[in-house]
C-alpha cells in the first residue's frame, strides 16, 4: 500500500511539473473558466482517497500477494471482517466520487455559455 501510494504521490508530482513546465507561451492561449478549474482540483482529495481505500481492499483479500501456500500478513484492524467493510468502504467513496464528478461536469457545462452560428 506505501509503495502504490508513493508512487502515486510521484506521478501526480510529474504531471504537475510537466503541465507548469509549457510555460506562459501556451498559458496564455489556454484560458480556463477558473471556477471550473477549481472544481475539478476539488476532486482530487476524494479521488486520493478512492485509490487508497483500493489498495486497502486489495491488502485485505486472498489477492495481495504472494505464492500459493505462502503464509501472508493481510490487512486485519476490524478481524475477519476486515475484507468487507473495505470493500464496502471503497465502494462508497468511489460512489460518491463518481457523483461528485457528474456534478462537477454537469456544473462546468451548465455554467458555460453555448456558442452560437452568427451567420444564419
Amino acid at each position: 500500500m506505501a509503495h502504490f501510494g508513493l508512487s502515486m504521490l510521484i506521478l501526480v508530482a510529474a504531471a504537475a511539473l510537466a503541465w507548469r513546465a509549457r510555460g506562459e507561451r501556451e498559458a496564455a492561449v489556454f484560458n480556463p473558466d477558473r471556477q471550473a478549474v477549481w472544481a475539478v482540483r476539488s476532486l482530487f482529495p476524494l479521488a486520493t482517497l478512492v485509490i487508497f481505500a483500493g489498495t486497502a481492499a486489495t491488502a485485505a483479500g486472498p489477492h495481495s500477494g504472494g505464492a500459493t501456500g505462502q503464509q501472508i500478513k493481510r490487512l486485519m484492524f476490524d478481524g475477519a471482517n476486515t475484507l468487507n467493510w473495505t470493500v464496502h468502504a471503497h465502494g462508497a467513496i468511489a460512489f460518491a466520487f463518481g457523483i461528485a464528478a457528474v456534478l462537477v461536469w454537469v456544473g462546468s457545462n451548465v455554467a458555460r455559455p453555448t456558442p452560437r452560428c452568427a451567420a444564419r
